[in-house]
């Protein structure tokens, strides 16, 4: 059973093995997924976890079971970015570099639940890195923004989408760090410019409408 395979071992490290049975009924029975993100949530919330699996391939597993489970029941999306967003809040024992590594997997998987999701879901990430954006390290809200630029950020934006993510880089400490990174501030700029032709042809066409109309 999928309980048998999450606690056969203390941090799941088994599960690896169980990987092709375990898959198919994430993505099939939406109660199998409802279980393996209670388990999952129970798991990353543990300093100790990291600890024990942070130089292995677990969790990275685990993570992944997180996508496959928002990719396959858009219902419980929400469950998944709180799981994620609790993930960045553990403080384990481990060497600092390691920790921003660890965020960084997670930073990451916020924006595949950006790229796979709704227009709702992109601005409830968006407004959660908000939240946490004030106790993260520069580096890691540059990784975002970088990330974020490569794979979501396409114009044309949503009038919502711009106002959130421009909010996150207004603010000093990502300001900071995108001026520290030459290759991320040239992306910012001609993401801004793509704003602006974005904006410029849409008020071109509202004015083309306006004057059909009259």
């Amino acid at each position: 059973t999928v309980q048998s395979m999450c606690v056969r071992s203390e941090y799941g490290t088994d599960i690896v093995s169980s990987l092709d049975r375990l898959l198919p009924l994430l993505q099939e029975y939406a109660v199998v997924a409802t279980g393996m993100l209670r388990w999952l949530s129970c798991l990353l919330r543990d300093a100790n976890y990291y600890v024990a699996s942070y130089d292995t391939s677990v969790f990275p597993i685990h993570l992944s079971l997180l996508r496959h489970v928002a990719a396959a029941h858009p219902l419980l999306r929400p469950d998944v970015l709180a799981i994620v967003a609790n993930g960045l809040q553990v403080k384990p024992d481990l060497d600092a570099l390691i920790v921003l590594e660890l965020k960084r997997q997670f930073l990451d998987a916020l924006v595949e639940l950006m790229r796979d999701g709704s227009g709702d879901d992109v601005l409830d990430v968006l407004d959660e890195l908000r939240r946490q954006q004030p106790h993260l390290d520069q580096s890691l809200v540059r990784h975002f923004v970088e990330r974020t630029l490569r794979t979501v950020a396409a114009p044309p934006c949503s009038a919502q989408f711009v106002a959130r993510f421009l909010a996150i880089i207004a603010a000093p400490a990502a300001l900071e760090a995108v001026r520290k990174a030459a290759e991320l501030r040239h992306r910012v700029l001609a993401f801004l410019d793509a704003l602006a032709r974005q904006f410029k042809q849409q008020q071109q066409q509202q004015q083309q409408q306006q004057q059909q109309q009259q």
